[in-house]
């Protein structure tokens, strides 16, 4: 399953370090639902799938991955309670 982030990347972006969570509490569904319900309406599946293959680097890094990793961190937080 192909995704634009990972999990340790979520992980480090949308939880603080004081926040003491096991990378593998993020699975690659949990960030692939979220690029599905989140990410994919707004941008578009065929700027989806350039991002996926490398395209438009700067856009991916300084603005897509803190966002996917945010609505990730929104969609496993009911499963940490």
């Amino acid at each position: 399953m192909n995704t634009l982030i990972t999990p340790a990347e979520v992980l480090d972006s949308a939880f603080s370090p004081e926040e003491l969570y096991d990378v593998m509490v993020i699975t690659p569904t949990d960030i692939a639902t979220a690029e599905e319900r989140y990410l994919i309406p707004i941008v578009g599946r065929e700027l989806y799938d350039a991002l996926l293959a490398g395209e438009y680097e700067s856009l991916r890094i300084n603005y897509v991955l803190p966002a996917v990793a945010a609505w990730t961190r929104r969609i496993i937080e009911p499963l940490l309670a």
